[in-house]
Order: structure tokens, then C-alpha cells, then sequence
């Protein structure tokens, strides 16, 4: 054998070692956990959007809160939402009840759609019950 053909035979035996063991020598991190993604719409009773709505999104068990403002179609978008974490939604309106939902929990890339934010009127509030309109005759 030339001393060619064993030069070319050492470098393709300590390729086909070394990179192998290379692989196995390096250090494995965790998969670090994806974020979720909380959206919504604020309504009102009737179904209608309800605009500028304070939205909070609050952890149970950590200082993680977040606020927005509803855009003119009640619509609110939470991103990077930390996974494996107990959150509740307030939503806060003129005219309108607080409300807050139940706790949920998300799941790792989750994209999570609060349904059922219906506000309703708070009594005495304007236009709502109890309150008179002018222009219906009882100002």
C-alpha cells in the first residue's frame, strides 16, 4: 500500500470517528418552552364589539401582567405568553360590568381563543337601565 492510499485511509478512519464522538459529546440543552398566544374580542350583550376596553392578562402565580386597549373592533391580542403558568382576563369597560374569566393554563405554542367576553351595561350607567335618555321625553 503507498504511503498516499494510507494517509487517505488514516483521515477517512479519523473522520469517520471523531465527528460520532463529537455528536456524543455535546451537551444537550432542553428545547426551551414556545410561547402561546391569547387573543379575543370584547362584545357587549348584543354581540356588538365593545372599543377601548382595558384587557389585563394576569398570572396567579407571578408578577407576568399585561394591559392593552381594545382597538374598534374589541379585538386583543396577547403574545409570548408564558407556558405552564395559571392566567385570568379582566376586561374593564365604560358603561359597562367588569369581567373576568375563569383561570386558564396554556400549553407550549398554544394559540388560545377567549370566547364568551360579553359585557353587559352596568345599571345606571349611560344608556343603560335606569338611566334616561334625552330626546325620549324623560330627560
Amino acid at each position: 500500500m503507498s504511503s498516499l492510499s494510507r494517509i487517505h485511509l488514516a483521515t477517512a478512519m479519523f473522520i469517520t470517528l471523531a465527528i460520532p464522538m463529537r455528536l456524543l459529546g455535546q451537551n444537550v440543552q432542553p428545547t426551551e418552552l414556545r410561547r402561546a398566544t391569547v387573543i379575543g374580542t370584547a362584545t357587549d350583550a348584543n354581540g356588538d364589539p365593545v372599543p377601548n376596553a382595558t384587557i389585563e392578562l394576569k398570572s396567579s402565580d407571578s408578577n407576568d401582567r399585561r394591559t392593552l386597549v381594545t382597538a374598534e373592533n374589541g379585538f386583543f391580542e396577547f403574545h409570548d405568553v408564558k407556558p405552564g403558568v395559571s392566567y385570568q382576563i379582566s376586561v374593564n369597560a365604560n358603561d359597562f360590568a367588569d369581567w373576568t374569566s375563569s383561570t386558564i393554563t396554556l400549553e407550549p405554542g398554544q394559540f388560545k381563543i377567549a370566547t364568551g367576553i360579553k359585557l353587559r351595561i352596568r345599571p345606571g350607567a349611560h344608556g343603560g337601565p335606569g338611566h334616561l335618555r334625552s330626546g325620549t321625553g324623560r330627560d
